[in-house]
């Protein structure tokens, strides 16, 4: 994806928006396979195969499809769904259609404001499970890391790593409401205050310098697993880069009230576009995180900060490294 100069009303970038577009409209489908599948890297931590008995989510094949509706002047609604005969064989769901989303018409690229293209197809791997297999992965993937033992502070004072830190957030389908697919790894652990405390800090720029956001927040929930519970955010932290407002860094703020992480955080880089209709730019996992912790280790914090691997990286994330920011205070 290029960088923060990259706009919508760019002449080049529109060009290669219209005539990938078109490409996509002639064929159908867009050749895009993930790392796993075209590249023989290893599956994605915590799946197991279509036809395991170890209750673990798999790396299901198949096309995503995204719909996309005007909703009114300002607003427009996409419908995405995965149609899949991993899904099918071991769901018996051919199709797994996910909640759908709303985005500021401002944000989205010309040839869907204008109607030119409003349905993107792809072919991709989903990890989707339950959220019971989602939750049983989890814990396998933070049982091998063992994160505590990597962290300076006594283990008596960090989290229940293994039974009480979520590894991602998911997007849940729209009626199966027990299927989740995983969309993004957590990468930052508060252990001392709540999601509100830590947008209001941030946003006010208590600690550094304030995050601020230009364009009001599209609808797009997403959740976590916490210990038995689905989840949506509890708050949310942008701070906008670059000419284009909609580029901006974002993290999704979910609470979980344990003893030594009261939060967890999705940090990410979002593009101009969102990524919405051409994926335009990665979505910078590692340098969000790095954003956020750098954030909170200045001077006048009233916390420490590590970063520490929990082993949630996947080989379709280029931009991250399986780690994730642990902020605790200060004893």
């Amino acid at each position: 994806m290029p960088e923060d100069n990259q706009q919508d009303n760019g002449r080049n970038r529109r060009t290669f928006l219209k005539h990938t577009a078109s490409a996509l409209t002639a064929l159908g489908l867009a050749t895009q396979t993930t790392t796993a599948s075209a590249g023989g890297e290893p599956p994605a931590p915590g799946t197991a195969t279509v036809d395991n008995e170890q209750n673990q989510p798999i790396n299901a094949e198949g096309v995503l499809t995204a719909v996309w509706e005007r909703i009114d002047d300002e607003t427009f609604e996409v419908q995405t769904r995965f149609k899949s005969t991993d899904l099918e064989e071991r769901y018996g769901i051919p199709v797994l259609v996910y909640e759908p989303d709303q985005y500021y018409a401002r944000t989205l690229p010309e040839e869907i404001r204008d109607g030119e293209q409003r349905r993107f197809q792809k072919r991709t791997t989903q990890v989707i499970g339950t959220t019971a297999e989602h939750a049983a992965a989890e814990r396998k993937i933070l049982r091998k890391a063992d994160p505590a033992s990597q962290i300076s502070v006594a283990s008596a004072e960090q989290p229940d790593w293994e039974n009480d830190v979520p590894l991602y957030h998911y997007k849940t389908a729209e009626k199966a409401e027990n299927m989740q697919s995983r969309k993004a790894p957590i990468n930052v652990v508060f252990d001392w205050c709540s999601s509100e405390v830590v947008a209001n800090d941030m946003k006010n720029g208590v600690h550094g310098g304030k995050w601020i956001q230009q364009l009001p927040l599209p609808k797009t929930n997403r959740y976590i697993n916490d210990s038995g519970n689905v989840k949506s955010q509890n708050a949310h932290v942008m701070n906008s880069v670059g000419a284009c407002p909609s580029t901006q860094f974002h993290m999704r703020l979910y609470d979980i009230g344990l003893q030594n992480a009261h939060a967890v955080g999705q940090a990410h880089k979002d593009p101009c576009n969102h990524n919405q209709g051409i994926t335009i730019d990665e979505w910078k996992f590692a340098l969000s995180r790095g954003n956020v912790v750098d954030w909170w280790s200045g001077y006048s914090t009233p916390v420490s900060t590590e970063v520490v691997d929990v082993g949630n990286n996947d080989p379709n994330w280029d931009t991250h490294d399986g780690k994730i920011g642990y902020i605790y205070a200060d004893s």
